[in-house]
Order: structure tokens, then sequence, then C-alpha cells
């Protein structure tokens, strides 16, 4: 296990922030026991990578299907070329926003995993699963359901609780550590 810090931009970001990805890049050269990535939007992953090869860079998404009639879709294997080495998977607005079951999740995680980029997987519960007490149990199902059997090869998990994003509320170290534990 090593530090890894992620930044993922969403949909922010165009050909201006290159200076500005390829600043960052520095300044993670200058810490060589974290393991940097930027995830900007697709549409900049060509030139990032080439104004910043030593900045890992990640993909915010690929589609489930190595290749076909998806108008609009990036195949992983097309993010790969693009210089991602890396994709998030699971993110909770792509779960919650737009519908992504785990199911979905694993088969993209396959098709990512083939594509020879390592996944960063996201898992978290809602509100409603924390106030119930059901974090434990949510996060490892997500697990379960969204790895599909995988050997773990390439992946990292991050934990992202729903309730705590966009909001004044942080969850205790207690709570993190018993996810991790988990």
């Amino acid at each position: 296990m090593w530090p890894m810090l992620v930044g993922n931009w969403k949909m922010n970001g165009d050909g201006t922030c290159l200076p500005l990805i390829a600043a960052i890049a520095d300044a993670a050269a200058r810490h060589p026991g974290v393991e940097v990535t930027l995830c900007p939007p697709a549409t900049l992953l060509d030139r990032a990578r080439s104004m910043a090869p030593g900045l890992g860079l990640g993909a915010q998404d690929c589609h489930a299907e190595r290749d076909g009639a998806h108008t609009g879709d990036l195949s992983a294997a097309m993010l790969r070329e693009a210089g991602a080495d890396l994709v998030l998977l699971g993110h909770s607005e792509r779960r919650h926003d737009h519908g992504e079951d785990d199911a979905l999740i694993a088969v993209k995680l396959r098709t990512a995993r083939a594509a020879g980029l390592r996944v960063l997987l996201c898992v978290g519960e809602t509100a409603t699963d924390h106030a119930a007490g059901r974090s434990i149990a949510v996060v490892r199902e997500q697990l379960t359901r969204s790895l599909g059997g995988a050997d773990g090869e390439g992946i990292a998990i991050a934990y992202e609780p729903v309730w705590a994003i966009g909001s004044d509320r942080v969850p205790e170290a207690a709570e993190v550590a018993a996810i991790a534990d988990a």
C-alpha cells in the first residue's frame, strides 16, 4: 500500500488548464513516495500526457464495451491510447445520478483491466444507509458485486461516503478505519 492522491476534475477544465497540469506534475515530482494522478476531462488526456509524461493520468469513466455503436462514449482502450493509465469506476455521481449499478461497474472493471488500465473503484454509502448503521454492509456489497470476482490486481479502492460529499460533514477517523478493516 502506498500514498495515492487522485484529483477528479469532473466536467471542468479546458486547454487553458494545461499550465496548471504541468505545475502539478512538477510538484508531484518533488514527492516521489506519493502517487499523484489527475483525472481531467478526456479531451485533455492526450495533451496532458505530452506535456507531463511523468504524471499519472486517469479517465473519469469508460464504457463497458470494448467498441461498438455507442455514440459519445469512450472505450477503455481509447482512453488508454489517449494517455490514461487509470480509470475511475463506480463514482457516486455515476451510481446515483446515472443509475449505474454494481453489475455494470463489474463489466466496466473487466473491460478496463483488459485494456491495461488500472482502476480506482469508488464505494460509499448514502446518508440513509449511514444513519441506519448499514455503512459497512453497503460498502461490502458494493465491493463484492463491483469487483465481480476480479483478483484485485491493478485495483485500488476509494471510499467516498455519499453523505459527506458537498456537506460540512466529515467521517470520523474511527468510521473510516471501520470501513477499511471490513
